[in-house]
């Protein structure tokens, strides 16, 4: 093995050492960011919401907690808006539903997931072609809560299981 190989062998290792040492500390604060406001995300939703209940967590199976979130839930929305809304979470976790606003005619679908430990995810759709998103938790006292947002509309969001 000549000389030049032995430098160039050594400059890539130097330069993959480098690169690792940079990008590792970046790679872990950013997933330690993102779980963080996850985390601070479920913990602010209930009390931002007007709810003393803690959030929902699963301590059994999988399937076992799919079954507790899946049901009929409705509720009303509040904020820039305000109007109401229903969804079915299903056992595999999709939901699906709609809304209307009580003050006009507007209406929208709401689509997404919930996951075992009870966040919620949706799209919505509004008739106008708009969309937005909804996200929130289900409470251990069995209410969804969390918030909604428009374009630069935005507000809170409550309900219950109507049924399972």
């Amino acid at each position: 093995m000549g000389l030049s190989s032995v430098a160039t062998r050594w400059v890539n290792m130097v330069d993959i050492q480098q690169v690792l040492s940079y990008e590792r500390p970046m790679l872990i604060s950013w997933r330690l960011a993102s779980v963080l406001s996850s985390a601070l995300l479920l913990v602010t939703l209930p009390s931002a919401c007007g709810s003393d209940a803690p959030a929902f967590k699963c301590e059994t199976t999988t399937a076992e907690c799919q079954q507790i979130v899946a049901g009929n839930y409705a509720g009303t929305y509040k904020g820039d808006g305000a109007g109401t809304w229903e969804v079915v979470i299903d056992l595999q976790g999709l939901v699906t539903g709609s809304g209307k606003s009580s003050s006009s005619s507007a209406q929208f679908t709401l689509s997404g997931t919930a996951d075992p430990n009870g966040s919620v995810i949706l799209g919505s759709v509004l008739d106008s072609g708009g969309t937005g998103s909804f996200q929130g938790q289900l409470l251990t006292d069995g209410s969804l809560v969390g918030t909604w947002q428009v374009s630069s509309a935005s507000g809170t969001w409550r309900g219950s299981r109507i049924s399972q």
